[in-house]
Formats: structure tokens, C-alpha cells, sequence
């Protein structure tokens, strides 16, 4: 993941686990890293990458996606990562199957988003602007959004 934070790599590995404990928990685990400017936006980056990488597991991505939409008013990403975050919005569903209250929770983190930004930005993505992520991991991440691209810390 990021090899300049072994410490964030295994924070995020634990907390997206399902059977880790509540989101408030693991928001509580993040909390040194969103505290920080200069790492806010690579656990932002982390999550979405480990939301991709994780396809399989729906509870993962469920899990990451309750993450971001409770740290996203507490702490503020920049614009590029904004941008990056709606992306994820759009092609996540695509990914994997998304329960009801869950894809109702990825509107929400979108709609967030966007009032963040200051109205949408990323509609032309869904005229195919950005690569399908149903393509494997290893093919989406690198064609993310400049936002979400990994970096060290």
C-alpha cells in the first residue's frame, strides 16, 4: 500500500475488517492519521485502495465506505482527493454488490462530496471519461483520479 506508513497500512488493514468492532471504533484507530494535514489525504487514498483491492469482500467495501462517510465532515480532503472520493462514488457500485442501506450511504458520501466541492464535477466519468473499475485492482488504481493515486506519506 504506502510503504512510507507501515503503521497506516496495518490500521487500515485492521480497521476495514468486518469483524474488528463498531465504525466508531475504528474512526477511533484513524484518528492520529486524519488529525494530521499531511496524512489526512493518504488515508483517504488507503481506504479507496483497499476498497478496490477487496472486491470480493462486500463487507470490506461496506465497512470503508461507513469509514468515509463518517470522517469526510470531520475531516476535510483537498479538492483533488474530493474529486478522487467522487469517482470512488461511481464506480464502486460497479465493483461490487452494494445492500440498499448501503448503496443509500454511498449517495450520501457522494452528495457530500459534491456540496464539498461545491456542486458535481465528475458527471462526464459516467460517459466512460474514467477505465471501468470492474477491471482488476491492479489495472484501476493506477487510472484513478490524481486525487487517489498512492503515495508514500
Amino acid at each position: 500500500m504506502y510503504a512510507g506508513a507501515p503503521g497506516l497500512n496495518r490500521t487500515i488493514s485492521e480497521c476495514t475488517q468486518p469483524g474488528y468492532g463498531t465504525v466508531l471504533q475504528s474512526l477511533s484507530s484513524l484518528q492520529k492519521y486524519m488529525h494530521d494535514e499531511r496524512s489526512s489525504d493518504v488515508v483517504y487514498r488507503a481506504l479507496v485502495e483497499r476498497a478496490f483491492t477487496e472486491p470480493q469482500s462486500a463487507a470490506c467495501v461496506e465497512r470503508i465506505i461507513d469509514i468515509l462517510r463518517q470522517c469526510i465532515l470531520r475531516n476535510m480532503p483537498s479538492q483533488e482527493t474530493l474529486v478522487g472520493l467522487e469517482w470512488f462514488c461511481i464506480q464502486i457500485p460497479e465493483t461490487v454488490a452494494l445492500s440498499p442501506p448501503v448503496h443509500k450511504s454511498l449517495q450520501y458520501l457522494r452528495a457530500t462530496v459534491q456540496k464539498l466541492m461545491g456542486g458535481p464535477v465528475l458527471s462526464w466519468v459516467e460517459g466512460g471519461m474514467f477505465p471501468s473499475a470492474s477491471a482488476s485492482a491492479a489495472d484501476t488504481v493506477p487510472s484513478t483520479p490524481a486525487g487517489l493515486r498512492s503515495g508514500t506519506v
